[in-house]
């Protein structure tokens, strides 16, 4: 059974959300930590989340293996999450310009 100082220990190592700086899991589980006492099976359940033991235990095929792809590269679009994660990466630091530019650009599409 894990105790509070450990979660607490735990929860101060949970990786930041860049796109939403106000609200983070992290300190959302801490506050609800310190106001109530989290059953042991939840508090086991956030340390292995966190330790990514679940993706080992719970493990998808190889995109070479799947029929569709793999969860991050589907067939219909193979290059998808690339693009995502690389626009989640560019987003904090772009100017107000180059914000307007991109907003400009997804309203008026050329056929």
């Amino acid at each position: 059974m894990a105790s509070k100082e450990a979660l607490r220990k735990a929860l101060l190592t949970w990786p930041t959300d860049p796109l939403r700086p106000t609200a983070q899991l992290g300190a959302v589980l801490n506050s609800r930590l310190s106001s109530s006492t989290l059953p042991a099976a939840q508090q086991n359940a956030s340390l292995g989340l966190l330790a990514n033991k679940f993706s080992t235990k719970y493990a998808l095929p190889a995109p070479e293996e799947s029929m569709s792809g793999g969860i991050m590269m589907p067939r219909s679009n193979p290059e998808y999450y690339k693009a995502l994660m690389r626009d989640l990466e560019e987003v904090p630091t772009r100017t107000w310009a180059q914000r307007l530019g991109l907003k400009l650009k997804g309203m008026i599409r050329w056929s």
